[in-house]
Formats: structure tokens, C-alpha cells, sequence
């Protein structure tokens, strides 16, 4: 997976520079971790691991070469971490290294025999989301991740239709249906079908006949009743 790192220009009251993406690069060794937020400590384990870098021709983005965990690879594609920033320092010749990187935008899922790793002194490093860093993908990856991202929306419809059967008044779950995927298509992710999934799965009774419907049921009746007397 190849993932832009950072970009010059002020991120957060940061500034980095030119110089700064390069010296990153050079600087790189090998061991920087991929963790599960800013939260560091030396009992956090790792997720993954930057396998190199490279400076665009114009000096202006770093790009990473990662390599996730399964559990991490499988969160990512299915939009649980939309996001991620790094965490960088300086060495004692104050050159700019990559510290680590981190995915934002959920809790950290349970994973097995991740290598502990320490992060040793933290004191001076500084994180920061670059701006406009987007995913790189060859065509191959944008496919499979497109038809990813279009299975999970299509699931989280499934589950609303689900959870709504029988719970809201007779005609109104397509609406409801139409409006959660309009939501998805315009902001890109499936958390407003997830949270009225929710909403729903959480009513134990369906919902009873309106007022409305009973008025215009015993309405009917009485129609009939007058034309049967007639």
C-alpha cells in the first residue's frame, strides 16, 4: 500500500519544508512502525511497518510504501480508518526523521502476536496530518478497493431494510432507504445507514397504527356501512 506521508506548507502551526521531506527520506532506516493513533508508549504493538519512501520530483510530498497487518489491511479497506498522520522528529544532527505512522478514525482492532515495539523517547516528536494527502493506487488497487467500498454500502443498506422491516409505517422504508444512500453517496461513507441500523434494531415492538390510518380505516367502515344500508 503506497500512502502520501506529508506534504511542505503549515500543517496544525507545523511548518514543514522541502528540506524536511528530504531529510525524512534520508534519514529513514526502516523501523518506523505503523500504530493505531498518537498514543505512544512502549507496550503498543505495532501494525504494520514503512517499507520505504520516496520524494516526489518536485520535492514537494513524501509517499510511503506500508505494509499492514491483515486485521489493519482489512479495517482500511472496508473505510474504518479513513484517515492517518505521522509522527516525526529530530536526530541529534536536528535532520528530520519519520518517527511513525499512525491510522486515525476507530478503535484499534483485536489482533494477535503483534510485535510489541518500543518507542523510546517521545519527548520531542511532533504529529501532524498533512493536508490533501490522499491513497495511491495502482489501477488494479483502485478496483478491488471501489468494489470494497461498494459491497460495504450495499451490506449497510441491506441491514437497514432489515432492521426497519416492520418498525416504521407501511410506505416509508423506501424513503428511508433512498435517503440513507443519497447520505452515502454524498459524504462517501455508510456511518448514517450504520447509525439508524442502530436506531432500528434497538425497537423490541413494531410500530402500531397511527391515529391517521385508523381514522381513514373507520371511515372506510362506515362507508361501507352507509351503502350497505342504502
Amino acid at each position: 500500500m503506497k500512502l502520501e506521508l506529508a506534504k511542505t506548507g503549515n500543517h496544525n502551526g507545523i511548518t514543514i519544508t522541502e528540506d524536511d521531506i528530504r531529510e525524512m527520506e534520508q534519514t529513514f532506516c526502516g523501523d518506523v512502525p505503523v500504530t493505531i493513533g498518537h498514543e505512544m508508549d512502549d507496550s503498543m504493538p505495532a501494525y504494520g511497518w514503512v517499507m520505504s519512501l520516496e520524494v516526489s520530483d518536485d520535492g514537494q510530498t513524501l509517499a510511503g510504501e506500508l505494509e499492514l497487518g491483515d486485521e489493519l489491511a482489512e479495517s482500511f479497506g472496508t473505510g474504518k480508518y479513513k484517515n492517518w498522520s505521522i509522527g516525526a522528529g529530530r536526530n541529534d544532527d536536528e535532520k528530520m526523521y519519520l518517527h511513525h505512522v499512525a491510522f486515525l478514525g476507530a478503535v484499534p482492532p483485536m489482533i494477535k502476536d503483534l510485535k510489541v515495539i518500543e518507542m523510546g523517547d517521545v519527548s520531542d516528536i511532533v504529529t501532524f496530518t498533512a493536508a490533501g494527502c490522499s491513497l495511491i493506487l495502482s489501477d488494479a488497487e483502485a478496483s478491488e478497493y471501489i468494489s470494497l467500498k461498494k459491497e460495504k454500502m450495499q451490506s449497510a443498506l441491506t441491514k437497514l431494510s432489515d432492521a426497519a422491516a416492520g418498525k416504521i409505517p407501511f410506505g416509508m422504508r423506501e424513503h428511508l432507504i433512498r435517503f440513507a444512500d443519497e447520505q452515502m453517496r454524498n459524504t462517501g461513507d455508510s456511518s448514517t445507514a450504520e447509525l439508524l441500523t442502530e436506531i432500528f434494531s434497538s425497537v423490541k415492538s413494531p410500530v402500531k397504527e397511527g391515529l391517521s390510518a385508523a381514522i381513514t380505516t373507520k371511515r372506510a367502515d362506515t362507508g361501507i356501512n352507509l351503502f350497505r344500508k342504502i
